[in-house]
């Protein structure tokens, strides 16, 4: 991210040919970008990035204010702008977010902006970019953060942490499915 004179922060993207090495000059991720700042000298919540080594899918998630504040998702291409346009997960507050990518399927983990402390799961397939599933995880009542996600060769891993209960500490918790097709 890099701060504007504007005040705004805006997604940047660079590419490295050389694992690190040295690196190409970074390009503003969403386009335009000038309206799509964060509002603040640094990001207001984390910014998370996954690729798909066999593949070199690569995406972004982050919290942006405009158009619509909220967690948004873009796919890059490589060396260049997002490949597609910005993809809108969650409006409302920033909130953590983990995700996982297998070929052209992203799996978001992120918490719940209605600060209701539930932690939900929202999966895409295809070049559709549209929600294929979005599903709450935790149970009624459940304070629950840090959210994780792992996804490779079909099986989904989800994690987060369940805040203290009387008499006892936080709880990790983990669960692990496989993703399949299934008929229309």
């Amino acid at each position: 991210w890099r701060t504007a004179r504007d005040s705004t922060t805006r997604v940047l993207a660079a590419w490295s040919p050389n694992a690190g090495v040295s690196w190409g000059t970074p390009t503003p991720v969403g386009a335009p970008a000038r309206d799509r700042g964060c509002g603040g000298a640094a990001p207001a919540a984390p910014i998370v990035i996954a690729t798909d080594t066999a593949t070199g899918a690569t995406w972004l998630a982050f919290y942006a204010d405009q158009p619509e504040a909220g967690l948004y998702a873009a796919r890059l291409a490589r060396q260049g702008p997002p490949a597609a346009p910005w993809l809108a997960i969650a409006a409302g507050r920033p909130v953590a977010a983990a995700i996982a990518v297998q070929r052209d399927t992203l799996v978001m983990v992120l918490e719940s902006p209605a600060q209701d402390g539930s932690v939900w799961l929202a999966l895409w397939a295809g070049a559709s970019h549209i929600p294929a599933m979005r599903e709450r995880l935790t149970g009624a009542g459940v304070r629950a953060m840090a959210p994780g996600a792992a996804f490779d060769d079909g099986r989904l891993g989800v994690a987060w942490v369940e805040a203290a209960r009387p008499g006892s500490g936080p709880i990790a918790v983990a669960r692990i499915g496989r993703l399949g097709r299934t008929s229309p």
